[in-house]
């Protein structure tokens, strides 16, 4: 199946094992390059090099924690994409960039959820 991902850049966080690793896998497999992040940066090569070994697309490991604002600042830095955009701008072209904004994370749901939840 073609989800359209060929040349286009996705971030992987805690993609040095279980879920993180299959979905840069999965991305990988799709055509995308893929950037992945984790904290344990032996963990993280070594699946770096699984995941480009087993699809040959290119990958990027990048040491990191996503609770770490500087972390994600460096992420993001470090990323094709963001190299390709300062390195070579081209007149009429276009390109997306998303800004992310560490947050905390509430066990809350929020109200709208709630009804929801309770509804039958």
């Amino acid at each position: 199946m073609d989800l359209g991902l060929k040349g286009r850049t996705a971030l992987v966080v805690a993609a040095s094992k279980g879920m993180g690793k299959a979905c840069a896998m999965g991305l990988c497999a799709e055509g995308a390059r893929v950037v992945m992040c984790a904290r344990g940066e032996a963990d993280l090569k070594t699946a770096a090099d699984d995941v480009r070994a087993k699809t040959g697309g290119e990958t990027l490991a990048v040491q990191a924690d996503a609770n770490k604002p500087d972390d994600i600042a460096r992420v993001g830095a470090s990323s094709p994409s963001s190299r390709a955009r300062s390195s070579s701008p081209s007149k009429g072209s276009s390109s997306r960039t998303a800004s992310v904004r560490p947050s905390r994370v509430s066990s809350r749901p929020s109200p709208t959820r709630s009804r929801r939840m309770a509804s039958p």
